[in-house]
């Protein structure tokens, strides 16, 4: 069974407040996506790579790949309007090619994930049919109401894990789920929430600290201040 990598790079960018999508900002002169890309095709465990991203960055990307020499990259194609409608033109077109395969979902602006990560993610993925990269959660945690600003609850943290990327599922579930979902409605965020609605259980494989999502603007003056 092959292991194919579909990084999600739709995204515009809005909350990190960036000219660009934040996914294509040079960090040293190259671009963040690159370096996401690169931790894939350095991975020996992962046998291709799908690019989702905005129709307009279809072609630079491409060109990214044989600047960068990403070799193991197979299809970048357009995204949709929301990441669900973006995660399911990925997993339809893999499917034009594949009838099974472990499909690691990513953030193209998590650029530090890891070779470690990465693998111990697919193995669990093997054992169980799904693996959701996780670590505990070590911050008190509070419950506030919305509209007044203040808390009298607080949330024991045992048990408690952060969800990131990678998350790999079966293509064959991925593809039953979301063609049965009417995604324009769908309240879920992202396919691990929207698989669990279903009743289905998670497993974890654990990830890092360092495996950061380039979300707001103080995120991107900390990483590159980790590449100078």
């Amino acid at each position: 069974m092959k292991n194919i990598a579909l990084i999600l790079a739709g995204g515009v960018g809005k909350r990190a407040e960036t000219a660009l999508p934040k996914q294509f900002i040079a960090i040293k002169n190259k671009p963040l996506i690159v370096y996401t890309l690169e931790k894939f095709e350095q991975c020996a465990t992962v046998d291709a790579i799908c690019v989702v991203t905005h129709k307009d960055w279809v072609g630079e990307v491409k060109r990214y790949s044989k600047e960068y020499k990403i070799t193991k990259l197979q299809n970048v194609i357009a995204g949709g309007s929301t990441g669900l409608h973006s995660l399911k033109n990925g997993v339809d077109e893999i499917s034009k090619k594949e009838t099974d395969a472990l499909i690691l979902i990513h953030d193209a602006v998590r650029p530090f994930v890891t070779e470690k990560i990465i693998v111990e993610n697919i193995k669990v993925a093997e054992e169980h049919g799904v693996a959701v990269t996780s670590i505990p959660c070590l911050e008190t945690l509070i419950k506030i109401d919305g509209e007044k600003n203040y808390s009298n609850e607080s949330v024991p943290r045992d048990g408690l894990m952060r969800v990131m990327t990678p998350q790999t599922f079966r293509l064959q579930v991925l593809k039953q789920i979301l063609s049965l979902e009417n995604l324009d409605d769908c309240i879920y965020p992202s396919f691990f929430a929207l698989y669990m609605s279903k009743g289905f259980p998670v497993f974890v494989s654990y990830g890092s600290e360092k495996n950061i999502k380039i979300t707001y603007p103080e995120d991107i003056d900390y990483l590159k201040s980790l590449f100078i």
